[in-house]
């Protein structure tokens, strides 16, 4: 399995730094697009193939994942959705009206890009 390590901030040198350890996987995932941007590059500049040894995959569909060069596979979420939900609920709170209890859950979507390999 590779297992990608941030560097200590004593040690970098830029942001985008990781070192890799040497066990294998077949895939990475990254909390937010920045990382999977960043994480590509990393394999690449170690000589792991992306998406031919490892694939890897964001989460947030932010634009840095839509971009040409990173063209990374990712989990989107429905954020105008998330957000009109949010503040009907709080509206719905600061009138006094009766708001749904629990959680409300918005199914996210897969979007695949150039960082992912069909399983093998």
């Amino acid at each position: 399995m590779w297992l990608l390590h941030p560097v200590p901030a004593a040690d970098r040198r830029s942001t985008t730094n990781s070192r890799i350890f040497v066990r294998r996987t077949r895939s990475v995932r990254g909390g937010q697009s920045g990382f999977g941007g960043a994480t590509p590059r990393t394999c690449l500049r170690s000589g792991i193939p992306v998406p031919a040894d490892i694939s890897v995959v964001g989460f947030d569909d932010s634009h840095l994942a839509r971009l040409a060069h990173i063209d990374l596979t990712t989990v989107g979420q429905d954020i105008a959705r998330l957000a009109g939900l949010a503040v009907a609920r709080a509206v719905a709170r600061l009138e006094g009206d009766e708001t749904p209890a629990g959680e409300q859950v918005i199914d996210p979507r897969l979007v695949v890009r150039g960082t992912t390999a069909p399983p093998r």
